[in-house]
Parts: structure tokens; C-alpha cells; sequence
């Protein structure tokens, strides 16, 4: 099947459907309310793509590395994106949905635990420092996790 893929100056975002089935967004430089609704429109194409089915992906890893500075206003636009985004899946669904949230600074791992409080911490939802632990998470977070 053939994803769309999302690549702007600062945000690039893929799904490998043939592989191992992870969303993957990374955002670069300036993460603005502007990037955010970029991002979370072309998620809620891919949602669309595939009937709203989110557990054809094995989890979503969000990649904060490259972020340089955070726009006070996104906060908010992430909080209203999350909560348009969710109105087009299955709530039960999501609840087996992981996603690693991937930083390598005290600013990064400040901003993006504010996020979660805003939009709402989950369980399904961890803040890791590389790939490796991002994908060792969505793992085995389906191994304890497993849909009844």
C-alpha cells in the first residue's frame, strides 16, 4: 500500500506499512502551532487511508531531538489537533496505540511532559532518549498490553 509521506523544513513524518509498521514524526527546528496542524493534518489523512483501522500501526514514535525552540501557543494547538484527531478513531483502539516521545534535552523532555499533562498522560505513552528504546517500548508495551 502506498503511504503518504509528510516532509516539510520542519516536520517529516512516515509510516512504513510493509515493515514494522510504526508511525514515525520527526520535527525540526521550531515547533510552532503551524507545524503541529501540518503534522496532525497529514495524520488524520493517514488515518483516513487506511478506513481509520489504527491498529494496522504497531505505535507512533515522535521525534524531538532536532527541536531547537517551542512556541508557547502550541500547547494549545496540539491539545485542540489531539482532541479533532481522536474523534476519527475508536477510542478503545487508541487506548493499544503506544507512543514513544524521543528527546535528548532537559527543554525538550520539560516541553513534551507539559504536553502530556495538557493533552492527558497515558500509559500508552512514554518519554524515551533513542530509537532503540522508543521501539523496545511499543514492543513490549503490545506483549503486556495485548487487546482481549
Amino acid at each position: 500500500m502506498e503511504i503518504e509521506k509528510l516532509n516539510t523544513p520542519q516536520v517529516m513524518g512516515d509510516f512504513d506499512f510493509d515493515g514494522d509498521r510504526i508511525v514515525r514524526v520527526t520535527y525540526r527546528g521550531k515547533l510552532s502551532p503551524d507545524v503541529t496542524r501540518t503534522m496532525y493534518a497529514w495524520l488524520g489523512r493517514l488515518v483516513a487511508s487506511v478506513g481509520g483501522d489504527i491498529r494496522i500501526a504497531r505505535g507512533s514514535i515522535y521525534d524531538f531531538r532536532q527541536v531547537t525552540d517551542f512556541d508557547s501557543h502550541n500547547l494549545t494547538s496540539a491539545q485542540r489537533q489531539s482532541s479533532n484527531l481522536k474523534t476519527q478513531v475508536d477510542a478503545d483502539e487508541l487506548r493499544h496505540h503506544p507512543v514513544a516521545l524521543l528527546i535528548n534535552s532537559l527543554k525538550q523532555e520539560q516541553f513534551v511532559k507539559l504536553n502530556m499533562q495538557i493533552v492527558g498522560r497515558e500509559e500508552r505513552q512514554r518519554v524515551v532518549r533513542t530509537e532503540e528504546e522508543a521501539v523496545n517500548f511499543i514492543e513490549n508495551f503490545h506483549k503486556t498490553h495485548a487487546p482481549e
